[in-house]
């Protein structure tokens, strides 16, 4: 650490400057530059200025000499000896884009002294725009920033600045590094789309809502078939939601189709909530009475029945006498609706539903009393159960807790 006494010793000619003593002297610059300087040690000194940053002196020097700087070695030399420093060597080696190197190879010779920022700060000045011939060197910075610096790689994404590199290629590092929404956007085949669209759990549920605006139809029910398959809980509300958007391109048939193969009874119920409430086809609100039936939302069957305008009134009370759910009011409010009532009463009746039978006469429409007495005669209903029936009837207001006369 008396490299001042070296130089003393260089200004009095007392030691013999070689390469080898400006290598040792390599924490002091300057001192190792004149001892370069004296050795005539030139790929040293350019080495050296570029260190330095002394580019003009650099050039002078070259000129001087008639030097032709091997910037390949000079590069390699700085690596090994003094990596901080190369940075602005780099910079002047990249030329604006017309590099005085073959790129790749120094990029190679980068990597193997492990200076991933500097390789991809090389690389990101080469390709200061977007040219079709530098294709290999775009998927080369891409590959680099994937596999060592995710941060990068998403930042050059989101600037979309390359557009020449191998797609197909950067799809599988995407998806290598488990960034499965960039490897989506590189992705054209659908066996990879569909192994990759999968991964919800890190993939913005918008982006994937958006994915499926471009997608052809038979695409889209495969990916959601998958989705499906591969998560069947996880994943239908957002199958629900991706099927709402796009049901005019699926073809609402298909999407229930899809709901089916895959035995997701809550799928069917809340896709065609979506699409019943924008969509006035009535076999598609009788799908949606079915599927609420199903699923033992008797409140929605109700909800329908008592305000659908687009509603098979026929085709649903055939539906709700044959299913013979659980809660009467449904078919109750359907029947006094569209007047079902004679209809309502037999049945009600010969189910052995007298409670509700009552109810309805009673507390919901005591006007149809009547008619109620009328079909208890025709299906020979016991004298004293409809005497009975008839006395109890008041003409109170219906009650507001259980139905609301339409």
């Amino acid at each position: 650490n008396k490299t001042s006494l070296i130089e003393k010793w260089i200004k009095e000619d007392k030691l013999t400057p070689t390469e080898e003593l400006g290598d040792l002297c390599k924490q002091d610059p300057l001192i190792s530059l004149a001892i370069y300087l004296r050795a005539n040690a030139s790929a040293k000194v350019v080495a050296s200025f570029a260190e330095l940053g002394m580019f003009d002196k650099l050039q002078a020097y070259c000129q001087k000499f008639a030097y032709q700087p091997n910037w390949m070695q000079i590069a390699t030399i700085i690596a090994r000896q003094n990596p901080d420093k190369i940075t602005s060597v780099l910079t002047h080696i990249a030329n604006e884009g017309n590099p005085l190197v073959d790129p790749k190879a120094l990029v190679q010779m980068l990597l193997q002294f492990k200076l991933i920022k500097a390789a991809t700060s090389f690389l990101i000045d080469v390709l200061p725009q977007d040219r079709e011939e530098d294709s290999e060197l775009q998927t080369l910075l891409f590959e680099i920033a994937l596999n060592n610096a995710p941060k990068l790689a998403e930042e050059l994404f989101s600037r979309n600045c390359f557009s020449y590199y191998d797609r197909q290629r950067v799809a599988a590092l995407c998806e290598r590094a488990g960034n499965f929404q960039r490897a989506l956007e590189h992705y054209i085949d659908l066996s990879s789309i569909k192994r990759c669209i999968v991964n919800t759990q890190s993939i913005s549920q918008d982006f994937l809502i958006q994915y499926f605006d471009h997608m052809s139809p038979d695409w889209s029910l495969e990916c959601l078939r998958e989705l499906l398959k591969s998560n069947p809980h996880g994943n239908v509300q957002l199958v629900v939601t991706i099927a709402g958007t796009y049901w005019q391109k699926l073809g609402i048939d298909d999407v229930i189709n899809l709901f089916n193969e895959t035995n997701s009874s809550d799928g069917i119920y809340y896709f065609l909530a979506q699409v019943a409430n924008t969509y006035n086809d009535p076999d598609v609100h009788f799908r949606y009475i079915e599927a609420a039936a199903k699923l033992g939302n008797f409140r929605e069957v109700e909800t329908m029945c008592q305000n659908s305008q687009h509603i098979q009134a026929e085709r649903v009370r055939d539906y709700l006498i044959q299913q013979d759910l659980p809660d009467k009011i449904p078919l109750i409010v359907l029947c006094n609706r569209f007047g079902f009532v004679e209809d309502l009463t037999k049945f009600l009746y010969k189910k052995n539903y007298t409670r509700e039978l009552e109810t309805y006469v009673q507390k919901f429409n005591p006007a149809m009393a009547g008619r109620v007495i009328g079909a208890l005669i025709d299906i020979e209903a016991p004298q004293d159960y409809i005497t009975k029936l008839l006395n109890s009837v008041t003409h109170t207001a219906p009650s507001s807790d259980l139905l609301v006369q339409p």
